[in-house]
C-alpha cells in the first residue's frame, strides 16, 4: 500500500516523492532479513540486533508499521534507516540502494557544487570509494580476458582448477604487469586518481613525484560487502619470486579488514538455510568449496576470526563450523578463533582435515585440494559433519599436554589455563556453561572442582575490571521511552493509523494538547511540533508523518516511544484508543488544574474569604468535569 498518497488519507505529498515512493515500494522484513535472521513473535519479527553485541533478540521489527525498534540500544527507523546504520550509507546511498532493489526510478540527482574560494582538500565519500573499485574491477577482468596481459593469471587458475564458471561469479581479475596499468585506464577514462588513491589502488611516488599501481601482475579477488558492492581487493602473486604472496587494499572508509568476510554475499542465503556457517583460511579454499556445491563457506581476510565478523555470522545462524588444515598454524588459528568466540552466543565448532584418510594415495593439506580429489567433497561434508565443539578440541589437547608434566608444571599449566579462562570472559558466560567447563577442567587435570572455583575466584580478583559498555551508557540516557501523559499521547496518535486519521481530537485541541511546553523532553517537544505541521497540512497518515521527520534523534524518539506504547498495549488497537481517551483526560485534568494554580492567589492580608472561595470553587468545577489527579500518568489497559 502506498503511503506518499493513499486515498482519504489527506496526504498532499507529490507521489513522485523518491523517499516516500522508495519507502511505499520497500518491505523493511524484507531489507532487514536479508541480514539477520528473524522470527515471528506474534504480529512482529524479532531477532539480534545488529547495532551492539546482542546475545538474546531484542530487536523488534513491526511489518504493518514499516519500522524496526531494538529495545535495549534504542536503534530504530524504517528501511532506509537500517539500510544506512548497518552499512553505514549516506541517505543517497541508502535510497539508490532500496530504490535499485525494489524497482524505484529515482529523480536524477546532481552533486552539490563546491563554493567559490573553496580551498579544502577534496573529501572522498563511501560512494565514491565503491564506484573506484567497481571501476578497477571492471579493468581487472578485461586485463584477464586480454590475450597477452592475463595470460598469467588464467594459467595459475587453470592450475588450480579454477572453473570459468566460479571466475565469473567471484569475479576474478588479474592487473597488467606493469607500474602504470590501472594509472593509464584511469587517466584515458578521465577519472579523478584521488578516489583510487583513497581507495588504495594506487600509490603516491616517495621521489620524483607520480601514481603507480599498488597491485601489479597479479590475481585479483573482489572483497564484497553483504550489499554485492566490491569495497576492497585481495591479490594473490603470479611469479613465485614475487613478494609477499598476498597482498589487501588498506582499510578506508568503506571497508573494515575486521568485520568483513570473504564471499559473504554469496555464502548469507546457504548459511541461513542450513543453520550453520563454515570458516575457512583462504580465497582459494572458499571458491573451491563453493564450486564444488558447499556455499554456506566464507573465509577470514588473512587474519584469524574477529568479534565483529562473528556477528555478523551470528546474526544469519546459530553454528559456526572452524575448518582448520590441522597443522600447527591451523592449531594456532584455532585457539584465537576459540578465545574470540568465547562469550559469544554462537555454537563454535572445530573441523580439521589432519584425520581424513588418503584419497588416492594423496594427504589433502587444505579444502582447495580436497574437493577436487575423486569423493573428496564427500569427505569435506563428512568432517564437517564430525566437527567437534570448541572447547573440546581445546581441551583433547590440553589433556595430551598435561599428561606428560611432572606436578609442579602441570600445577602451573592449570593455574595458567584457569587464568586464560578468566581474561577471555569466564564470568561472562551462563551458569550452566560455566559449571560444565569446571567441571571439564576438573577431570582433566584431576584436580577437585571446589578447588577450580577458589583459583578461578583468585584470578577474577585480580583481573582488571573492564569499563562499563558504551551501550549500558546508551540505555541510561535513553531513560524510560514514555514520562507523561502527554507524551503518552502522542504515542497513541502515532502507534495507530487510524486515530490522526479519523480526528479522534479536535485540531484546536490537539493544538493545544501538542504545544511544547506540555513536554518536559526536548526531542518530544520537536516531536510534537512535526505532528502539528503535518496535521496542517492535511497529512494525517502517520507513517508519512514518520517519514517525513528529518532530524535523527526525533526519528528514533518516534520510533521508541510508538515500540514502547504498541507493546503495552500488547498491539492491541482497541486498547491503544482507550489508552488514548485516557490520556486526553489527564492531560485536560493537567492543563486545567496548570491553568487555576497560575492565577494570583488571594492576599494573605485580606479579610474577605471571598478570594479564596472563587478559587476553591473553580478546583471543585474542574474535578467536577475533568477529575482530581492532575499527575497521574494513564496505564494501558491489560
Amino acid at each position: 500500500m502506498a503511503i506518499g498518497n493513499q486515498e482519504g488519507s489527506g496526504s498532499t505529498v507529490a507521489a513522485n516523492d523518491d523517499k516516500q515512493r522508495v519507502l511505499a515500494a520497500a518491505d523493511i522484513v524484507r531489507v532487514i532479513s536479508d541480514h539477520v535472521t528473524l522470527k515471528a513473535k506474534g504480529r512482529e519479527k524479532v531477532g539480534l540486533c545488529p547495532f551492539h553485541e546482542d546475545r538474546n533478540p531484542s530487536m523488534y521489527v513491526i511489518p504493518h508499521k514499516q519500522i524496526f525498534h531494538c529495545f535495549v540500544c534504542g536503534a530504530g527507523g524504517d528501511a532506509i534507516t537500517f539500510v544506512m546504520d548497518y552499512h553505514k550509507m549516506s541517505f543517497g546511498e541508502a535510497l539508490q540502494y532500496l530504490g535499485d532493489r525494489f524497482g524505484v526510478k529515482l529523480t536524477p540527482w546532481q552533486p552539490k557544487q563546491r563554493e567559490p574560494g573553496d580551498t579544502s582538500g577534496p573529501e572522498i565519500s563511501r560512494e565514491q570509494l565503491a564506484i573506484a573499485n567497481a571501476t578497477a574491477q571492471a579493468y581487472f577482468r578485461a586485463i584477464l580476458a586480454h590475450p597477452e596481459h592475463g595470460a598469467g593469471g588464467r594459467a595459475v587458475l587453470a592450475k588450480r582448477r579454477v572453473s570459468a564458471e566460479a571466475i565469473e561469479k567471484f569475479g576474478l581479475g588479474t592487473s597488467a604487469d606493469r607500474w602504470d596499468g590501472l594509472g593509464m585506464f584511469i587517466e584515458k577514462k578521465q577519472l579523478d586518481p584521488a578516489n583510487y588513491l583513497g581507495a588504495g589502488l594506487l600509490k603516491s611516488r616517495e621521489y620524483g613525484g607520480g601514481l603507480y599501481d599498488a597491485l601489479r601482475n597479479r590475481i585479483t579477488f573482489p572483497i564484497h560487502d553483504m550489499l554485492g558492492r566490491v569495497i576492497a581487493f585481495g591479490a594473490r602473486r603470479i611469479n613465485d619470486e614475487d613478494d609477499p604472496k598476498y597482498l589487501n587494499s588498506p582499510e578506508t572508509g568503506l571497508f573494515n579488514k575486521s568485520a568483513t568476510l570473504y564471499a559473504i554475499h554469496h555464502a548469507a542465503e546457504a548459511i541461513r538455510k542450513e543453520g550453520r556457517a563454515v570458516v575457512c583460511e583462504g580465497y582459494m579454499d572458499a571458491i573451491a568449496c563453493h564450486q564444488a556445491g558447499v556455499c554456506n563457506v566464507v573465509a577470514t581476510l588473512g587474519t584469524a576470526l574477529t568479534s565483529q565478523s562473528a556477528r555478523v555470522l551470528q546474526r544469519l545462524c546459530d553454528t559456526v563450523i572452524l575448518l582448520f588444515d590441522g597443522d600447527e598454524a591451523g592449531q594456532r588459528a584455532a585457539d584465537r578463533a576459540i578465545e574470540v568466540l568465547f562469550t559469544s552466543a554462537l555454537d563454535v565448532k572445530i573441523a580439521t582435515l589432519a584425520n581424513l584418510p588418503p584419497i588416492d594415495g594423496i594427504k589433502a593439506k587444505d579444502p582447495d585440494d580436497l574437493v577436487k580429489l575423486p569423493g573428496g567433497v564427500a569427505a569435506l561434508r563428512s568432517a564437517l559433519d564430525a566437527a567437534v565443539d570448541a572447547l573440546d578440541y581445546r581441551y583433547q589437547r590440553l589433556k595430551a599436554e598435561w599428561a606428560g608434566m611432572n606436578l609442579s608444571a602441570k600445577a602451573q599449566a592449570v593455574e595458567a589455563e584457569l587464568q586464560r579462562l578468566v581474561e577471555m570472559g569466564l564470568s561472562n558466560v551462563s551458569p550452566v556453561r560455566k559449571q560444565m567447563i569446571i567441571r571439564r577442567i576438573a577431570d582433566i587435570s584431576s584436580v577437585d572442582e571446589p578447588t577450580i572455583r577458589r583459583v578461578i575466584t583468585a584470578a577474577t580478583s585480580r583481573a582488571p575490571q573492564r569499563a562499563p559498555l558504551a551501550l549500558a551508557d546508551a540505555a541510561a540516557q535513553n531513560g524510560p521511552p514514555l514520562r507523561s501523559a502527554f507524551e503518552h499521547l502522542l504515542a497513541c496518535l502515532l502507534a495507530d493509523d487510524k486515530l490522526l486519521m479519523d480526528g479522534e481530537i479536535e485540531p484546536q485541541e490537539l493544538v493545544e494538547l501538542l504545544r511544547t511546553s506540555n513536554f518536559d523532553r526536548p526531542e518530544f517537544a520537536a516531536l510534537a511540533t512535526h505532528v502539528v505541521s503535518m496535521v496542517a497540512k492535511t497529512i494525517t497518515d502517520p507513517r508519512t508523518i514518520l517519514s517525513n521527520i528529518e532530524d535523527p534523534q526525533v526519528s528514533r524518539t518516534a520510533i521508541a516511544a510508538i515500540s514502547e506504547l504498541s507493546r503495552q498495549c500488547e498491539e492491541s488497537p482497541l486498547k491503544i484508543r482507550r489508552h488514548l481517551y485516557e490520556c486526553i483526560n489527564s492531560c485536560r485534568r493537567k492543563t486545567v488544574n496548570d491553568a487555576i494554580h497560575s492565577e494570583p492567589a488571594p492576599q494573605q492580608s485580606d479579610p474577605s474569604v471571598a478570594g479564596w472561595a472563587a478559587r476553591l470553587s473553580k478546583l471543585q468545577q474542574a474535578n467536577v468535569s475533568v477529575g482530581k489527579d492532575s499527575r497521574s500518568v494513564p496505564r494501558p489497559m491489560r
